[in-house]
């Protein structure tokens, strides 16, 4: 999923962690420890009432879950419009916008299957700084929903701007991507669809074909802009 947040650089992204006790403390040598998520006794309680959760998961898999290094499968095409797609969709949608991203795909909902959905609201162009939008060509998609898409590169010229993904919290980097691309595959109603898109559009949609291959933004980073978007605040 491509994180809107650590490009715009304004509010801070929420920690990854794993799920360990009510005042569990990771400590990675002198100095300040790194909170792991808190849970309460009833949540624990709940937690194992409940049993682990299933796929699709209501959160983005966090980078080390084997599924986001998978090469997902492709959808049959006449199990489209069945349930168990249509759930998926439905998740994927909700864990979208429950992220407030502008890109997500099936695998870091812990389902290898080829679908992703990106939407891009007015209000996300709209909270950047003109000079930033120009930049990166940003433009509000709306809601769209992309099953066993195939990506083609219709613009070689590539773009380096700074990426971050819920799979992978509180960092970032920069990346090359490709200026413009064409996507073709179906619809969330299996019907055909063929989309062009060019500037930050094109870079999201590069972003979550990547996860459907196994890749993550860390794999075409330029490692030297490899950041900790909280390195300021580990200093005070």
């Amino acid at each position: 999923m491509l994180r809107l947040r650590a490009l715009s650089g304004l509010p801070r992204l929420l920690s990854g962690a794993s799920c360990l006790g009510a005042a569990s403390v990771l400590r990675l040598g002198p100095g300040r420890p790194y909170s792991v998520k808190r849970r309460s006794y009833w949540q624990a309680l709940q937690r194992w009432l409940r049993g682990p959760p299933t796929p699709p998961f209501r959160r983005p898999c966090l980078v080390g879950a084997p599924v986001l290094r998978a090469v997902a499968a492709a959808v049959p095409p006449e199990q489209v419009r069945g349930p168990e797609v249509q759930r998926l969709v439905a998740a994927l949608v909700a864990a979208l916008r429950r992220a407030d991203a502008v890109g997500l795909s099936a695998p870091q909902l812990g389902v290898p299957l080829r679908v992703l959905a990106v939407e891009v609201p007015e209000r996300i162009v709209q909270a950047q700084a003109p000079r930033l939008r120009l930049a990166r060509d940003m433009t509000a998609v709306p809601l769209r929903v992309l099953i066993n898409p195939r990506l083609r590169v219709l613009d070689s010229r590539t773009v380096v701007l700074p990426e971050a993904c819920h799979s992978v919290p509180g960092f970032s980097a920069c990346v090359a991507r490709h200026r413009a691309v064409e996507v073709t595959g179906l619809d969330e109603r299996g019907e055909p669809v063929r989309w062009e898109a060019s500037g930050w559009v094109a870079r999201i949609l590069q972003h979550e074909v990547d996860h459907l291959n196994g890749q993550l933004f860390i794999d075409r980073m330029d490692s030297r802009t490899f950041q900790n978007l909280h390195w300021m605040e580990e200093l005070e």
